[in-house]
């Protein structure tokens, strides 16, 4: 199938996120099996505490404001690293323990990645790993290893050591199969609008050769039908050679079942709106710090990353430990919600440094966001999602018409469907139910402080 949108569907570059509850997971759809083999090898993350955090705070001021003799003078992740840097003395200790452990550690400033045989792992970190088979994705067989304790470290280590992710975490909740809708309302949403409606040519094609874009979903594995894509793109006009230019992690070039709506919305309208910008697909087995320090990763071993990312995910600010089973960043450190948003935030902002701009949606259920629909729980301070809350990220709200105009010709071939009508420019208004099916959020952070340019 391919993507049209109703009218009263939530438009813009960046759409909607969709949620699910914490409190159903993970056990709702992972299955544990038997105990993981000894030998089986794993990768997992030290979050560090960084230093000069200042520091980098004032160059980040120096680069992003224009008139600046530094503006958009970006830096290196070795550059931004070396302001940062941990304490060097523990984290060569820390190297030699791992070492000591028979674990291979990578240091790449802000995190070490930490790889070896679970049965050195559990040895070092006292865990105990199982495997355990999604119940969701029923396409392939799709498995994880993780352990249902929580890793320790020594003591010597836990000023050192932030949080841990990836050993007893577990991935993002798969999102739901979808209904078809059967009344999609007066008008059909295609590409054509969105340019109608902002102005943008419709001849456009990039030619700045060094554009490029990213998709970004979190989760086991995710998949899209590039078949698909192209039969988007011949019915709505656009480029039917259209194929993603690399992907990162486990990808699957098919239709995944369940379908996954949000890969497949988001790489049909990202290549239709931007015709000719080289398009990568991430997907990342854990949350945002772990995405964070994928792009940093691969940055400081030479590979690949886009200069645009597009994320359509978020959780409530105040609850990132409760998002991956109650272990994403918390587990028995002493870290909490606000010390993984505060490692994140970082990550986000060294990779605005780098000159990456990250566009994130703002959440589908309003101010409260949905651990508290409608604001039921009227003793809970509201909150935002994240990282829509993010002061280093671009957050993009839904928006809808409330009236609107018939596209002109020419049409693309869609648009001249039997019983189709496909809307042209209108009169954009903020998104919101019941009118909509989500409302709008975002805005602001109870984490990190306003910043001096808002």
């Amino acid at each position: 199938f391919f993507f049209v949108m109703s009218m009263k569907t939530c438009f813009a570059i960046l759409l909607l996120a969709y949620f699910v509850v914490a409190s159903e997971y993970p056990f709702n759809e992972w299955k544990q099996l038997e105990k993981s083999p000894a030998n089986a090898e794993v990768s997992f993350t030290l979050a560090l505490k960084l230093n000069n955090l200042d520091v980098l705070d004032d160059l980040t001021v120096r680069l992003t404001t224009p008139g600046s003799p530094e503006f958009r003078q970006w830096k290196t992740i070795e550059q931004l690293n070396e302001i940062t840097k941990p304490d060097p003395i523990g984290v060569s200790s820390l190297l030699s323990w791992l070492e000591s452990n028979n674990l291979r550690g990578r240091d790449y400033g802000d995190f070490i990645r930490v790889t070896g045989a679970i049965a050195d792992v559990e040895s070092a970190f006292l865990v105990d790993y199982y495997e355990f088979l999604n119940t969701i994705h029923t396409f392939d067989r799709v498995t994880v290893h993780r352990s249902l304790e929580h890793p320790t470290i020594p003591s010597k280590f836990q000023g050192l050591v932030v949080f841990i992710t990836g050993v007893s975490n577990f991935p993002y909740p798969t999102k739901p199969k979808y209904q078809v809708a059967e009344n999609v309302g007066d008008y059909y949403v295609v590409p054509q609008t969105l340019r109608a409606q902002y102005s943008v040519p419709s001849s456009y094609v990039a030619s700045n050769s060094k554009s490029s874009q990213g998709l970004v979903e979190f989760g086991a594995v995710a998949g899209v039908s590039i078949p698909d894509l192209q039969q988007f793109m011949q019915l709505t006009g656009g480029d039917t050679s259209a194929n993603l230019t690399y992907t990162v992690g486990n990808f699957k070039f098919i239709a995944i079942d369940p379908v996954n709506m949000e890969s497949t919305l988001d790489v049909q309208y990202i290549m239709g709106m931007a015709p000719g910008v080289p398009t990568s697909f991430y997907v990342v087995d854990g949350w945002i710090y772990d995405f964070t320090t994928l792009v940093q990763q691969r940055a400081a071993d030479n590979q690949p990353n886009p200069y645009v990312f597009s994320v359509s995910y978020g959780w409530a600010e105040g609850s990132q430990c409760e998002i991956t089973g109650n272990g994403v960043g918390c587990g028995q450190l002493g870290g909490s919600s606000t010390t993984y948003v505060e490692n994140s935030n970082v990550g986000f902002q060294k990779l605005g440094l780098m000159g990456i701009s990250v566009f994130v949606a703002s959440g589908d259920a309003g101010a409260a966001t949905k651990e508290n629909t409608n604001c039921r729980k009227r003793n809970d301070p509201i909150q935002p999602d994240y990282p829509a809350s993010s002061n280093y990220v671009t957050t993009v709200g839904g928006t809808m018409y409330n009236t609107a105009q018939t596209l002109s010709a020419p049409l693309p071939p869609f648009c001249t469907e039997h019983s189709v009508t496909c809307a042209g420019t209108g009169n954009e208004v903020v998104s919101q139910v019941p009118e909509a099916l989500i409302t709008s959020g975002g805005g602001f952070s109870n984490v990190a402080p306003t910043p001096s340019w808002q």
